[in-house]
């Protein structure tokens, strides 16, 4: 049975949209990573501070192409 996300984090930068989605693991605190409904090649698992600081990244990012 597939898992279903927790949490789901949708950003839109300069018309590309980034769908992130935490799948709780069975340790706590610890997160499988979808990004744009696949495995995340980058970051397979991480944390939530993890998570916030990919989010920061891609706003940053999209902000400096300007």
């Amino acid at each position: 049975m597939k898992s279903l996300p927790s949490v789901k984090v949708i950003i839109e930068v300069d018309g590309k949209i980034h769908r992130l989605a935490l799948i709780p693991q069975p340790w706590k605190g610890r997160y499988w990573l979808r990004y744009n409904g696949k495995k995340s090649e980058k970051m397979p698992e991480c944390t939530i501070s993890k998570l916030m600081d990919k989010c920061r990244r891609i706003i940053v990012k999209g902000e400096k192409s300007d």
